[in-house]
C-alpha cells in the first residue's frame, strides 16, 4: 500500500530560484495552489488526532492548516500533500486494510482518500461543527466520526452513506473505543460518558460524573471525562483529572467502585490494556501504576521515571507500554515498557515543553509523536528512533523583501528570520521583542532590546555594529531610518523626545523636544535637514534637524489628520484627514501643494505609485470607491472597476504598472492592472488568511505571508512587463 507520489518539473526563472536548482533548500513543492511556485513551511500541525500511522507503520499521516501531508517513515521522504479541505485539517485516520485514508476538518466535511492512487473519493457532509476525531470501526465496514456539534456519526464504507447520528453529547465529542467485535462504542465528551449500540446507534447508557462549578471553570477540557471500553463492553473505564478511576457496568449502568491511592484521588492519564486486564495510572513523582481490572486493586509499580508522568499508552499486542513524563517543561522522557519483564525497554529524551498524539501502527511494531513543531517516529522492537519529520514550525507570518534581492525578512511571533532567497533557509535570527527595524538600503537593522541601548547590526554578517549611547530604556516606542540610511531616529514615549543619530559618527546630534504630546508617526524628509511628525493631537510638524525647532506647523489641531505618507521621490508629504480630505504639501517649502477631496464622500487611504505621479485611495460613502489621482493636477484620472480594500497594505509591482492587494476575507491575492483599472489575475489559498505580502525587486515573485506561518511565492512574470 503506497501512495502515489507526485512526479513534478518545476522550473523557476525569477529572483531565487534558479532553474534546475540542485542546492539542498527549504522549499516544498507538493500541493501547491494555481499561480504558486514554492512554499516554506509545511504549516502548523493541529492537535488531537492529528496523526495517523499506516497498518503496517510504513506511511504517517500529519493533518495541518493546509491539509495532509503524507510522510513515508523508512525513506523519511515525503509522499503527498492532499488538500481539498477548506478550513484547518483536525484529524486522520487509516482504514484497518490501509486502503483508505479519512481526513476530517473544521470545515465540518470528512474526505475518504484512495491510498493507493492518492486521489479524492469522496466527500462526507452532514455535521454542522469542525471534526474532533475519526475512527474505523472494527468490522471493516463502518466510519465513526466526532464533532464539536456534539454528534458521532457512523458512515458506511460500501455506500458512503450516513447510517446513524448518536447525539447527546454537549461540548463536543473528545474519544470514542469500541467492544473487539466492533458491536458497541463508547464515546467520551462533557461530563459524562455514553454506551451505543454501534449497529443500531441506540444508546444503551448514559454515565454521569458531576463536577463541582469550581473546578476547571476556566478549562473546556477539565470538565472532559476520559473513558475506555472493555474488549468484551462489560466495563467501562472512566478517569478525571479530579475525579479518579471509576468503573461501571455497562449492563446496570451502575459503578462498580472506584479506583484511588493515597498519594491522588485524580488522575490525569489512564491507559487500558487491549485485553483489558490491566490499567495504567500515574501514582506520584517518579511511579506508574499498574492495576488489575478483575480484583480492582493497585498491582505493580514501574519507576525509574523521570519526573510527573503525563502520558501512558499500551501498544496493540498489550505487551508494550509507553508513558512520558518530565523534570522540567521544557524536558520530556518517553519510556518504552515491558510489560512481562516489568522493566524499561528503551528511553528517549525530547527537549520539549508538551508531547501530542500519541499513536501506534495496528501491528505494534511504529511508535509516534509530535511537539507542535517536528514529528518522531520510533521503531518499537529495537526501541530506535527511525527518523524525524520536521518543517511544521512557523516560517513568517509577516514577510519584506530587502532590497539586495538575496534575502527575504519574515517574522513569527516570537522570532524575525532572516531567510536566503536561494535557499529558503535562515541566516540570521532576531528575537521578536527586540523590535528589529530595517534600513531602506537593506543593508543594517536596528534593535531596541528591554531596558538596553539600541543597538545597529550588519544585515549580511548578523555583527554588532554599534551601541547608541545614553538610549537604554524601555521606553522607546519605535525606530525610523532616514532614505540613505543615514541618520536613525528614535522615539522616547517617557521623556516625549526624539532622539537622531548620525550613523557614521555614532552619535546622537540632535534632539527634538517634542511640544503637542507624543508622536505617531516620524518621516524624514530627504534632505535630511527636515523631521516631519505626527503627533497624538493629530497635528503635522516639520522640525529644523540643525537646530531642533519647530520649521512650521502644516496643520491646526482641529484639522485633524490620522495617517501621512511620504511620495517615493519625497517631494510630496501626503495625509489623510478624519473629514476625508488628503492635504498635499511640498516638502521642499512646507508649502500646500493640493488637496484631494472625493465628492462623494471620504477618502480613507492612499498609496503612492513608484514613480510618485499617481496616487490611489480608497472612499466613498461605503468606502468602496477606488480612484486613481494625478498627484500634479490633484484630479482624478479614473476610477477603478473592482473594490480594492486596505490600501495601507497593498504594493505596487516595481514599474508601477500592477497594484496588489488582497480581499476582506485575506484568502486571495487581488492583481490589477494600473493602465486600465481592472482585476487581471486573482491567486487563491483557501486553506488560511493571508497575513502580508512583498513582491520582489526584480518584480517577478510575490511572497505571501499567512496565519499559520507559511510562505507561499507566487509567479508574476506574466504581470511583470
Amino acid at each position: 500500500m503506497k501512495f502515489l507520489i507526485p512526479i513534478l518539473m518545476i522550473f523557476y526563472v525569477s529572483s531565487g530560484f534558479t532553474q534546475a536548482q540542485k542546492v539542498d533548500t527549504g522549499y516544498t513543492y507538493l500541493g501547491l495552489p494555481d499561480g504558486a511556485k514554492a512554499r516554506l513551511g509545511k504549516s502548523t500541525i493541529a492537535w488531537g488526532n492529528s496523526i495517523a500511522l499506516s497498518p503496517d507503520g510504513t506511511q504517517l499521516a500529519v493533518a495541518t492548516t493546509i491539509g495532509v501531508w503524507i510522510y513515508d517513515t523508512d525513506t523519511s521522504k515525503e509522499l503527498a500533500l492532499l488538500t481539498g479541505h477548506t478550513d484547518t485539517v483536525t484529524s486522520v485516520a487509516f482504514s484497518t486494510d490501509g486502503k483508505i485514508l479519512a481526513t476530517g476538518s473544521a470545515d465540518t466535511t470528512i474526505r475518504l482518500w484512495d491510498t493507493g492512487t492518492g486521489k479524492h473519493e469522496v466527500t462526507l457532509t452532514g455535521h454542522v461543527g469542525g471534526i474532533t476525531l475519526l475512527q474505523f470501526l472494527p468490522d471493516e465496514e463502518t466510519l465513526a466520526s466526532g464533532s464539536y456539534d456534539d454528534t458521532i456519526r457512523l458512515w458506511d464504507l460500501k455506500t458512503r452513506q450516513l447510517k446513524a447520528t448518536l447525539g447527546g453529547h454537549t461540548g463536543g465529542v473528545h474519544s470514542i473505543t469500541f467492544a473487539q467485535d466492533g458491536g458497541m462504542l463508547a464515546s467520551n465528551g462533557w461530563q459524562k460518558n455514553m454506551l451505543w449500540d454501534a449497529k443500531t446507534g441506540e444508546r444503551l447508557g448514559t454515565f454521569r460524573v458531576e463536577l463541582p462549578d469550581k473546578i476547571e471553570r476556566f478549562n473546556r477540557f477539565g470538565r472532559v471525562i476520559s473513558g475506555a471500553l472493555s474488549p468484551d463492553a462489560s466495563i467501562l473505564v472512566s478517569w478525571h483529572i479530579k475525579q479518579g478511576i471509576r468503573l461501571w457496568d455497562t449492563k446496570t449502568g451502575k459503578r462498580i467502585t472506584d479506583l484511588n491511592l493515597k498519594e491522588r484521588t485524580g488522575f490525569n492519564t489512564v491507559a487500558l490494556s487491549p485485553d483489558g486486564k490491566t490499567l495504567a495510572s500515574e501514582r506520584k513523582e517518579n511511579e506508574i501504576q499498574l492495576w488489575d481490572v478483575n480484583t480492582r486493586k493497585p498491582q505493580t509499580t514501574l519507576t525509574d521515571q523521570m519526573g510527573r508522568v503525563s502520558m501512558t499508552l499500551f501498544s496493540p499486542k498489550g505487551d508494550i507500554l509507553v508513558s512520558q513524563s518530565s523534570t522540567d517543561y521544557r524536558f520530556q522522557q518517553i519510556w518504552f515498557w515491558d510489560i512481562k519483564k516489568e522493566q524499561p525497554k528503551a528511553n528517549f529524551s525530547w527537549q520539549t515543553r508538551s508531547i501530542y498524539s500519541p499513536i501506534f501502527s495496528d501491528d505494534g511494531n511504529t511508535f509516534a509523536a509530535h511537539n507542535g513543531d517536528q514529528i518522531k517516529v520510533w521503531d518499537v522492537q529495537t526501541g530506535q528512533l527511525k527518523t524525524i519529520f520536521t518543517g511544521h514550525s512557523e516560517m513568517g507570518r509577516s514577510v519584506q523583501y530587502l532590497p539586495d534581492g538575496k534575502t527575504l525578512v519574515s517574522r513569527t511571533y516570537s522570532k524575525v528570520f532572516l531567510l536566503d532567497v536561494k535557499t529558503g533557509k535562515p541566516r540570521i535570527t532576531i528575537r521578536e521583542s527586540n523590535y528589529p527595524t530595517f534600513s531602506p538600503n537593506g543593508k543594517m537593522y536596528a534593535t531596541r532590546p528591554y531596558k538596553q541601548p539600541i543597538q545597529v547590526w550588519n544585515t549580511e554578517t548578523a555583527t554588532l555594529k554599534m551601541t547608541l549611547p545614553g538610549t537604554a530604556t524601555e521606553e522607546y516606542r519605535y525606530l525610523t531610518f532616514s532614505p540613505d540610511s543615514r541618520l536613525l531616529a528614535s522615539y522616547s514615549e517617557k521623556d516625549k523626545k526624539i532622539f537622531v543619530c548620525d550613523l557614521l559618527s555614532r552619535t546622537i546630534t540632535h534632539t527634538i523636544t517634542l511640544q503637542t504630546g507624543g508622536a505617531r508617526n516620524v518621516i524624514f524628509l530627504p534632505n535630511r535637514k527636515t523631521l516631519a511628525t505626527l503627533s497624538t493631537s493629530w497635528t503635522v510638524q516639520l522640525w529644523d534637524l540643525i537646530t531642533g525647532e519647530l520649521k512650521d506647523m502644516l496643520t491646526k489641531e482641529t484639522e485633524k489628520i490620522t495617517s501621512m505618507m511620504l511620495s517615493p521621490s519625497g517631494d510630496i508629504l501626503a495625509g489623510v484627514g478624519d473629514d476625508g480630505r488628503v492635504p498635499l504639501w511640498d516638502t521642499e517649502t512646507g508649502v500646500l501643494h493640493s488637496t484631494l477631496k472625493f465628492d462623494d464622500g471620504f477618502i480613507t487611504d492612499i498609496n503612492f505609485s513608484p514613480d510618485g505621479k499617481t496616487l490611489v485611495s480608497n472612499g466613498g460613502q461605503d468606502d468602496n470607491s477606488t480612484l486613481l489621482w494625478d498627484v500634479a493636477t490633484g484630479t482624478i484620472r479614473t476610477t477603478f472597476a473592482g473594490d480594492i480594500r486596505h490600501l495601507w497594505l497593498a504594493q505596487f509591482s516595481p514599474d508601477g504598472n500592477v497594484l496588489v492587494s488582497f480581499d476582506e476575507e485575506r484568502k486571495s491575492i487581488l492583481m490589477w492592472n494600473m493602465k486600465t483599472g481592472s482585476l487581471s489575475a486573482t491567486f487563491t489559498n483557501n486553506a488560511n488568511r493571508i497575513e502580508s505580502f512583498s513582491i520582489s525587486r526584480d518584480g517577478k515573485t510575490l511572497a505571501s505571508g499567512h496565519e499559520d506561518g507559511t510562505i507561499l511565492f507566487w509567479d508574476l512574470t506574466k504581470y511583470s512587463k
